[in-house]
């Protein structure tokens, strides 16, 4: 449940202003569910059996979003980066038995 409400609150959130002076494109703000999956697709990232397959994966889906009109596909990309931090940041560390990390 924390995961699905971390995640709204991070693509209802999203700075669209700062986003549309930087980068251009989009001028009104848009909330919507696909920015809400896609931080529960980066928050899920190191929870996969195939890491690289996914990433690459999500990649393309992000580039592809990039090539067509009337997609917020910046958006998009801060949502996604948001839950790969936050899953980045929640990784359990391992610890070997001698103590190293």
């Amino acid at each position: 449940m924390w995961r699905l409400l971390l995640s709204f609150a991070i693509a209802a959130t999203v700075p669209v202003g700062i986003i549309s002076r930087v980068v251009g494109g989009f001028i009104t703000p848009t909330v919507g569910l696909s920015g809400v999956v896609f931080v529960l697709f980066g928050t899920l990232s190191f929870e996969v059996l195939r890491k690289w397959y996914y990433q690459m994966w999500m990649m393309f889906y992000l580039a592809v979003g990039f090539l067509f009109p009337n997609t917020n596909a910046w958006l998009h990309l801060y949502c996604y980066l948001a839950g790969l931090t936050i899953a980045l940041l929640n990784k359990p560390i391992k610890i070997n038995g001698n103590g190293k990390q």
